[in-house]
């Protein structure tokens, strides 16, 4: 049950990991998208 415990274990890390490299990587994304959209020549200004 020991080497199961740590298979689990190694296999949740791998997966948040995983989560965590995805949320930031959209999180990165969406502070660009925010970025681009508050410069005064951007077009979504009005729409915002």
């Amino acid at each position: 049950s020991n080497i199961l415990f740590a298979l689990g274990m190694a296999y949740w890390k791998c997966v948040m990991k995983v989560v965590f490299l995805t949320n930031l990587q959209s999180v990165t994304i969406l502070i660009n998208f925010k970025i681009i959209n508050s410069s005064p020549t951007s077009p979504f200004v009005n729409i915002l």
